[in-house]
C-alpha cells in the first residue's frame, strides 16, 4: 500500500496543509492590514490640515480648535489606527447591511407572491379532494 496515504494528518490538524494555508492568509492580512496603516500614518503626515476643527454635542462644545498638524507623531498615530478601524468597520458593516437588505426584499417578495399562491393550492385541493379519492379508489380497484 502506498504509505503516504496512511501517514497523512487530518485536515485542520497542526502541520497540516490547510492549518498551513490558513497561517498563510492569516500573516497575509496582517500585512496587509500593517501597510494600510503604514500608508495612512504617511498620509496623514503629508496632509494639511489648515482648517482647525470644533465638535459640539447638543450645543456643548467637546472640542474646540483641534488642529491634526499640531500634532506630534504618536497622536497621529493614534489618529491613523482610528481611522483605519472605522474603515475597516464600514467595509464589514455596509456589505452585512446590504445583504440583509436584499435577504428581506427577497422574503418579502416570497411571501407577497407565494403566500396567495398557497391559499389558491390549498382551496384547489379542497375542491378537488372528492375527485382524487374516487379516482384513487378506482385505480386500487383496477389494480386488485
Amino acid at each position: 500500500m502506498n504509505e503516504t496515504l496512511l501517514a497523512s494528518r487530518p485536515v485542520g490538524a497542526p502541520g497540516s496543509r490547510s492549518a498551513r494555508r490558513w497561517a498563510r492568509r492569516a500573516l497575509l492580512f496582517l500585512a496587509l492590514a500593517a501597510a494600510t496603516l503604514v500608508a495612512l500614518v504617511f498620509m496623514l503626515e503629508s496632509l494639511s490640515f489648515a482648517t482647525p476643527v470644533q465638535l459640539s454635542i447638543n450645543g456643548t462644545e467637546v472640542l474646540s480648535d483641534f488642529d491634526l498638524d499640531t500634532q506630534t507623531l504618536p497622536a497621529k498615530l493614534v489618529f491613523a489606527v482610528l481611522a483605519f478601524a472605522a474603515l475597516l468597520a464600514a467595509a464589514l458593516v455596509v456589505p452585512a447591511v446590504l445583504l440583509l437588505a436584499v435577504f428581506g426584499l427577497v422574503l418579502l417578495a416570497l411571501l407577497v407572491v407565494g403566500l396567495p399562491m398557497i391559499v389558491v393550492l390549498v382551496v384547489a385541493l379542497l375542491l378537488m379532494s372528492p375527485l382524487l379519492l374516487i379516482g384513487w379508489l378506482l385505480w386500487r380497484a383496477l389494480a386488485a
